[in-house]
């Protein structure tokens, strides 16, 4: 796989505010998109001149869902390596999945290309954040930040970057612009022999991330790009160039042999169920051959995922949208040599390769052409298709030898256009990268390449990447949903036909218990169900979500932690996507250390409810139909009369019959754990407690809403040691759209809880201090036992613990020997040693840093309740 040393890269980090002027000279036109949201009027930015006028730039990270990808302020994502700004730790290119330091791109950079008009004539202009330089020294992005810092926010309302216009869980806000001409932060364009000509746009950017089943495995980001010259930017075309690098960061053994390969999704059979193709438009790129042990079987360091990246949506203006649908151009190159038509017209200057220079780049925003599948070079389909013959073998950008159909370093370019711009406007663009796991299935498939290029092609699974790729789709613009309520809800197709009969009244008569029409005046149609596959092209960026997560109070006591909360934010939570209230229950976790990826499930609570499923016997695959969302029992003894017990119908063999002759039988939703439940045919009691029940006035509803009051008890904990808890919130799931029950993520509330009495119980009972283990043993098993070296150091004479517990506030502890020298003097709280206000430790070393050794020790606790006065017995 690819090294990220090959090709040094160099990117000049900078910082500075930008000024800004307005303008009065702009020719406002009626467009569909005149400004983006929360934006202010256009303007023009001043360009910096001064090397004192340096920009600001900075970036984030998008760390809660399965794709860890960082972003940044001038137009670069995925650029791994960097400083995260606010851990100071290295960023992810792209790790998918989370947690298993598998990275997929090492930079991508979003590309804008226009014609602008000029005294000379029309010239062709490219604004970019990362230019496809490789074998170049340096990298200097055109863009730059306009609009200062990040704004994090998040819909989750127990979220402390909680927004109300936030559309996800961990959304990410900036702004910035081509506007600067200062050769010390832009490239010179050595193609065209002239100093970079900006393109005079502004781009406002939204990244959204969402934890959730569906969802967790891919990135959107919106870019609002705005003309804020007072010049017309014709064909217009947007792309995103990826430089991938596929690999675990920590494999040093398996750097050669296969590389990067790339290719690109057309259709793909749609998600809804039905036989029908869905039009995706997706370049993927994974590792050649998922990078196994020896060749022959999947080890930790082999990456069988694949990363996929689609143009959602650009949300053209009436006139734009009279020219058709919009036209996409995928290519891709390795180091000097890319795809070329006969007789050779993507390269202007008879190069095979790297597009450098602005009319190089916008030729290849705007050629349409799709590129074949890179593990199809040099097949004779291709040449007799009109492609030109490769070479078997050239030098790739870093001198080294590559044949290009078996993987190689590479870079690849997605776009779409036209689309125009006048003064003032702006326009909507959406992209998806996206995440698919399992791609890779057979460890010895990479010896099909490059001689067998189709039966490796068989050997890969797309289904986790088709999957993604159409929800990422679904969330961006919800299928059937009329956001700007102008009656077009999208693009559809029609199901389930049947041929039906209807009657007029007047002309029908009965006869044994039939209804006979007269064949005259009868009206013969057909019914379909309507099934939507795209939306109306406004951007929604909603989806199911999964309720929040609830605010939680933690008390603790000596091996115990109490957890309690209410559902008042959380059990009445409308959720948009399905147009009802959904709340099913709550998890608990806990766990050592704050990985959510460790946390343990301590304890589930759900609702008591039932799916009830008819019978319907032209029904596939199964005659039995799920109806309708699950049922409390309290909903199913208002829904039937008389009165059903699911308990007694819960078999599809025995169901129960209504007075209109449907067949239904119900099965339980979830766990159905509430305070008891069977537990293998035992009555178990449920660590979690439904204590009361509470109310809230409903204003818009005018009603009353009630919700839970719980109690969580986590019982035989040490107490030496911290522990994480998190308690999350889920929801029923959407079983007729495959979605399991959403969860609201570990992370948005975990706390860390030392199982000792609380400060506020120690101070209310003035409680003495206490110590243990006490007497301390050597040979005792401490550390095995998690009372102390909780970073597993190695049993080293320093990682050594007496624990001191029930400790004010602030507090001095002194150790003397019997002779009453002082041995150490603790002060409480320590930075090192104190993991809550009660608790403190000794690590059993002198104040002349030496080891204790074996006696009796006497220690005293000065704080403003007094002095207590104890004794330690310490047995090496």
């Amino acid at each position: 796989m690819a090294t990220l040393n090959k090709y040094p890269l160099k990117v000049t980090v900078l910082i500075i505010c930008m000024t800004a002027a307005a303008s009065s000279t702009f020719a406002q036109e009626s467009r569909i998109f005149a400004n983006p949201p929360d934006s202010a009027a256009p303007i023009v930015l001043l360009r910096p001149e001064k090397s004192s006028d340096a920009p600001f730039t900075t970036l984030r990270v998008h760390d809660l869902s399965n794709l860890q990808l960082s972003v940044t302020n001038w137009g670069v994502f995925g650029r791994g390596g960097s400083p995260n700004p606010k851990t100071g730790l290295a960023i992810p290119g792209a790790h998918f999945p989370a947690g298993f330091l598998f990275e997929h791109i090492h930079r991508g950079s979003i590309w804008i290309g226009a014609v602008v008009g000029s005294p000379a004539g029309n010239d062709t202009l490219v604004s970019t954040g990362l230019d496809a330089k490789l074998v170049m020294a340096e990298l200097l992005p055109e863009s730059y930040a306009a609009g200062g810092d990040f704004i994090e926010r998040s819909d989750n309302p127990t979220s402390p970057n909680y927004d109300p216009e936030a559309t996800s869980p961990q959304e990410f806000i900036c702004t910035y612009t081509d506007t600067i001409t200062n050769r010390s932060y832009v490239n010179y364009d050595w193609e065209t022999m002239r100093p970079h000509r900006p393109l005079g746009i502004k781009v406002r950017q939204v990244s959204n991330v969402w934890p959730y089943e569906y969802a967790e495995d891919f990135v959107i980001i919106q870019y609002w790009i705005t003309n804020i010259y007072s010049r017309p930017l014709q064909s217009v075309y947007v792309g995103f160039m990826v430089y991938p690098s596929v690999r675990h960061i920590m494999n040093r053994k398996r750097m050669v042999g296969a590389e990067n390969i790339t290719g690109f999704l057309n259709t793909v059979r749609t998600i809804t169920g039905h036989d029908f193709a869905d039009t995706v438009m997706t370049a993927w790129w994974a590792d050649a051959d998922g990078d196994p042990y020896h060749r022959t079987s999947w080890d930790e360091y082999s990456v069988l995922s694949v990363m996929g990246l689609r143009i959602l949506g650009i949300g053209r203006n009436a006139a734009d949208r009279d020219r058709g649908p919009l036209k996409h151009s995928y290519n891709w190159w390795s180091g000097p040599w890319g795809p070329q038509r006969k007789p050779g017209d993507k390269s202007i200057d008879g190069g095979y390769g790297i597009p450098l220079g602005d009319p190089q780049r916008y030729r290849y925003l705007s050629n349409g052409e799709i590129d074949y599948d890179q593990h199809l070079t040099n097949q004779e389909e291709m040449e007799e298709a009109g492609w030109r013959e490769a070479p078997d073998v050239v030098a790739d950008g870093g001198g080294r030898v590559t044949n290009h159909a078996d993987g190689s370093v590479i870079e690849l370019l997605l776009s779409a256009g036209p689309f125009e711009l006048a003064p003032g406007d702006s326009i909507p663009i959406g992209l998806a990268i996206v995440g698919g796991d399992l791609f890779h299935r057979n460890p010895r498939n990479g010896r099909n390449l490059p001689k067998r290029p189709y039966e490796w092609y068989k050997n890969l699974d797309f289904s986790d990447l088709n999957r993604n790729i159409q929800w990422a789709a679904r969330i961006y613009d919800n299928p059937g949903v009329d956001t700007d309520g102008d009656g077009y809800r999208g693009r559809y197709f029609t199901a389930n036909c049947q041929d039906t009969l209807i009657c007029y009244d007047e002309y029908c008569f009965e006869w044994n218990d039939t209804i006979i029409c007269l064949n005259d005046y009868c009206l013969e149609t057909e019914s379909c169900d309507t099934i939507f596959y795209a939306g109306d092209g406004i951007p929604d960026l909603k989806g199911p979500t999964a309720p929040p997560s609830p605010r939680i109070t933690i008390r603790t006591a000596p091996n115990t932690i109490r957890i309690s909360w209410d559902g008042r934010e959380i059990e009445h939570v409308f959720d948009p996507f399905i147009q009802r209230e959904d709340f099913e229950g709550y998890n608990v976790y806990g766990g050592i250390g704050d990985n959510p990826v460790k946390a343990t499930l301590m304890a589930s609570w759900d609702l008591v409810n039932f799916d009830r499923y008819r019978f319907v016997p032209a029904a596939r695959p199964s005659p039995w139909v799920l109806d309708g969302p699950p049922l409390t029992l309290e909903q199913i003894a208002i829904q039937q009369d008389p009165i059903v017990d699911p308990f007694a119908y819960d078999d599809k063999m025995f169901p129960y019959e209504d007075e209109d002759g449907n067949l239904f039988y119900f099965r339980p939703h979830g766990g159905n754990r509430g305070n008891e439940y069977l537990d293998g045919g035992i009555i178990t009691a449920n660590p979690i407690q439904y204590l009361r029940t509470d109310s809230l006035w409903d204003e818009n509803n005018q009603t009353w809403k009630r919700f839970g009051h719980y109690e969580c008890t986590i019982t035989n904990l040490l107490a030496s040691q911290s522990y994480y808890v998190a308690v999350t919130a889920f929801d029923a799931g959407i079983a007729a759209g495959g979605i399991e029950s959403l969860e609201s993520p570990i992370q948005a509330n975990m706390q860390l809880a030392y199982p000792t009495y609380s400060p506020e119980y120690v101070e209310e009972q003035r409680l003495k201090v206490s110590v243990y283990p006490n007497p301390y043993k050597i040979d005792a098993g401490y550390r095995q036992r998690g009372y102390e070296d909780p970073n597993r150091e190695g049993f080293k004479e320093r990682v050594r613990r007496i624990h001191f517990v029930n400790l004010p506030p602030k507090a001095t502890i002194k150790i003397f020997s019997l002779d009453g020298d002082l041995i150490r003097e603790l002060h409480h709280p320590s930075s090192r040693f104190s993991d809550t206000p009660s608790h403190t430790a000794w690590d059993l070393i002198t104040r002349n840093t030496q080891a204790v050794v074996s006696g009796i020790y006497l220690y005293t606790v000065e704080s403003d309740w007094g002095t207590q006065i104890g004794k330690i017995v310490i047995i090496k």
